[in-house]
């Protein structure tokens, strides 16, 4: 029984370990334990449950009121019942979502939630009050005999609130069997939990938690066996799990030792990058090759600036990273694992991350030395929607990071970049223009506006240096000449003529269509597939391995697209490739993946979808058939093939040089002959077979003709 043992009036972090000397002792004689917590988290909920083996071998029962803030505009939209579905919808969702997406620790505690669930033993409910009014985080404990412990104190049951290496926090406690004290502070936390319990608090709206809701968190526990729970609640398991936890502590990100069962180190360039980014103020673009770790960099740099914050002065980091697409947003929040960081997956439809959102921006401004990070993609970035909920973020608080930040020069996009004091801007080409522009006459806003966010490059780590330090792998650079068809020669002059005039009437969005055209007569040139298809015709089994397949974005004469042509046509020749474009979905694009690295299939043919960001370190060997005379594009792909992988010293790349046709002037001639060059010569400088391609530069009159 509760009376049966020594209790202390306070509990305080630093002297007492709150629980194995208060939660796991007074939960051992516990048929009820009613608990209030000011915060909403998978973390939160599963260190509420801590030390409840009692409850879950014995008839116990639970009461747990999970408390959120509102503003003032939203708190009263919930009273009026305007908004009551909308709140409890939004919460009952995220209640569901954090017992299916936990791991570890959090996951077998919530697991124990859903069992509890499951048996009838644990009810739940959401307490909304207006931001700053409900700091109450009380509990009672009920024993056989009807003795009880009322507590209450500023542990708020995150994991910060109960280990001595992080916050200092305080508990106190009232027996029911000692008067004066109880009657006096004890009965006041049971009536204030029954308040709350019964919506009779008329500062805070208390709102039950459907059935149907119940029912679905019962079939997660409903499979769970009792002996493998009863395991789970074991105090040693337990005790070992908290200490387990404690390493590992929630929203608090951490270098880890091990990434992918490998040391993890930080190279030189990396921290010379983040010394110059943070002697200019925190501000500035990294331009980094493909290849040379920027998320890593950007990662590491926000938790040193974190640790900084939180040293000093308690303050908490708000960290926001914007990347363009989706598959890439995915593969950040994967990276972030590594680092302790769980991140709020900003992109979808607005119903699926917006309360989340919400809910967080208020807890940090709660919560002295809270960590919180998001990944959004660019769409969403760009919309009031998000917007209007990120601005409440403090600016000093605020960390922005923007992945491929080239893509951040638009006017459009200008305008909602966040107010943040923190901004790293990566990219391996930030100012190259987007579109193949030819003596555009026209002003580098994209530039100008990169630079009045960010900043300017505080450092610049080239291609070059990272294949001579050993991050990057060596490569051999192989192009193709492809003449182009008479018609396709013909096609391609026309439209020079008429971009010619367009710049000179400086007609900025007709030259844009215009060269977007030009570029694809040389993705879609016709003699490409059938010296392709002999290239590659009689390699080897283990050759074609790890192969990539870039091609054009358009389509041929008869309508069909190039992807599809490139696919069926290479796969007739016994070879298994599959497209991973835009169009194919995540579940499938993570098979694709897992099938090319362990060589179930031998290549991918892709389009654009890998330009930016996505890691195919086991690729060996590229075909760049779209001919892009778009230098961003190219430098990036180089940078992706020559990623360093396990048996991976050295990569091949094909390139499909354009030729100009027989009968083409000597002045079109020039122009193709010029605009390709410029390619060949940037692969050259790098490349280790620089005398073959200086003799096709020879062979074919490639040079400069400025």
């Amino acid at each position: 029984m509760l009376k049966d043992e020594k209790w202390q009036y306070t509990y305080e972090t630093g002297q007492d370990n709150l629980f194995t000397d208060f939660y796991y002792k007074a939960l051992a004689h516990a048929v009820q334990y009613d608990r209030a917590v000011g915060y909403f988290s998978a973390e939160i909920i599963a260190q509420a449950l801590k030390g409840i083996s009692k409850l879950v071998t014995s008839k116990g029962k639970i009461r747990l009121i999970i408390g959120e803030p509102l503003d003032a505009e939203e708190f009263d939209a919930i009273k009026q019942g305007i908004k009551a579905k909308e709140f409890l919808h939004d919460a009952n969702e995220q209640l569901i979502s954090m017992i299916n997406d936990s791991s570890g620790y959090v996951r077998n505690r919530l697991e124990i939630l859903s069992w509890l669930i499951a048996a009838e033993r644990l009810e739940i409910k959401f307490a909304y009050r207006r931001a700053g009014m409900y700091h109450d985080k009380i509990g009672v404990i009920y024993d056989e005999e009807k003795n009880l412990l009322a507590f209450s104190g500023s542990a708020n049951e995150t994991p910060s609130a109960y280990h001595q290496h992080l916050n200092i926090e305080r508990i106190t406690v009232y027996k029911s069997w000692e008067e004066p004290m109880y009657a006096a502070y004890g009965n006041s936390i049971v009536h204030s939990f029954e308040a709350i319990w019964n919506d009779k608090n008329e500062n805070i709206i208390t709102l039950d938690v459907p059935s149907s809701v119940y029912e679905k968190i019962a079939k997660i526990g409903a499979n769970i066996e009792y002996s493998s729970l009863k395991r789970e609640c074991d105090f040693e398991e337990d005790l070992s799990a908290q200490q387990n936890f404690q390493s590992l502590a929630y929203n608090e990100p951490r270098i880890p030792k091990l990434i992918n069962g490998k040391p993890f180190e930080i190279y030189e360039h990396q921290k010379d990058a983040l010394k110059s980014w943070k002697s200019n103020n925190y501000k500035g673009i990294l331009e980094l090759a493909t290849g040379t770790g920027k998320t890593i960099t950007s990662i590491y740099g926000a938790i040193k600036t974190y640790q900084a914050r939180k040293k000093s002065k308690n303050y908490g980091l708000f960290l926001v990273i914007a990347v363009p697409y989706v598959n890439l947003a995915e593969q950040w929040v994967d990276i972030l694992k590594n680092f302790n960081i769980k991140a709020i997956k900003v992109y979808g439809q607005k119903e699926s991350w917006a309360s989340t959102l919400d809910s967080e921006i208020k807890q940090f401004s709660l919560q002295k030395g809270r960590f919180t990070a998001v990944v959004v993609v660019n769409k969403t970035l760009g919309t009031e929607n998000f917007s209007s909920i990120i601005e409440k973020v403090p600016m000093n608080d605020f960390m922005f990071i923007g992945d491929e930040c080239h893509r951040h020069g638009s006017n459009h996009i200008q305008d909602f970049l966040p107010e943040a004091y923190y901004r790293i801007g990566l990219s391996a080409t930030p100012y190259n223009n987007e579109d193949e522009v030819e003596e555009s006459p026209f002003p580098n806003f994209a530039k100008d506006n990169l630079t009045q966010y960010y900043g300017q490059i505080v450092y610049q780590y080239s291609l070059d240096d990272a294949i001579h330090n050993g991050i990057l792998c060596r490569y051999k650079y192989i192009p193709l000449a492809i003449s182009l068809t008479s018609d396709e020669q013909e096609a391609y002059d026309e439209l020079t003529s008429k971009i010619i005039n367009a710049i000179n009437n400086k007609n900025e969005d007709f030259l844009m269509s215009l060269c977007l055209q030009r570029s694809r007569i040389l993705g879609s040139a016709e003699n490409k597939l059938p010296i392709l298809l002999d290239l590659i015709k009689d390699f080897s089994i283990e050759e074609r391995k790890h192969s990539l397949f870039y091609c054009g974005e358009g389509k041929d004469k008869s309508g069909e697209k190039l992807i599809d042509i490139y696919t069926k046509s290479i796969n007739n020749i016994r070879w298994r490739v599959s497209q991973f474009t835009a169009a194919v979905n995540t579940k499938n694009r993570i098979t694709i993946m897992k099938e090319f690295k362990e060589g179930i299939i031998d290549g991918l043919v892709a389009m654009k979808i890998l330009d930016e960001g996505i890691d195919v370190p086991a690729c060996s060997k590229a075909f760049i058939i779209a001919s892009t005379k778009n230098k961003r594009q190219y430098v990036q792909r180089r940078g992706r093939i020559l990623r360093k992988s396990e048996g991976k010293q050295y990569a091949t790349i094909y390139d499909f040089i354009i030729l100009p046709h027989t009968d083409a002037s000597e002045k079109a001639s020039k122009r193709l002959l010029q605009s390709e060059y410029e390619r060949v010569k940037d692969f050259l400088m790098s490349a280790d077979n620089r005398t073959e391609i200086q003799n096709f530069i020879d062979k074919h009159g490639l040079t400069n003709y400025e």
